[in-house]
């Protein structure tokens, strides 16, 4: 899996490669006044969970290329 984020603005964005063959778990930090938006399926509406003291979208992938946004609203 290869990762790559940066910020821009008010916003981060994350690209995630999943190889062939290979499912994952995408563990996005996520405040409570953003909204996740992926390139190819819009915004995300997932389950928000707390993972050590942190909010967190997790999001089942599958294998390819995933381009996450998170913004403030």
């Amino acid at each position: 899996m290869e990762v790559q984020w940066r910020k821009k603005e008010d916003e981060l964005l994350v690209d995630v490669s999943i190889p062939v063959n290979s499912e994952a778990m995408i563990s996005l930090p996520v405040a409570e006044n953003e909204v996740v938006r992926e390139r190819e399926m819009g915004m995300l509406k997932e389950e928000i969970k707390r993972m050590n003291g942190v909010r967190r979208m997790v999001i089942p992938t599958k294998s390819g290329e995933y381009n996450f946004h998170i913004k403030k609203v």
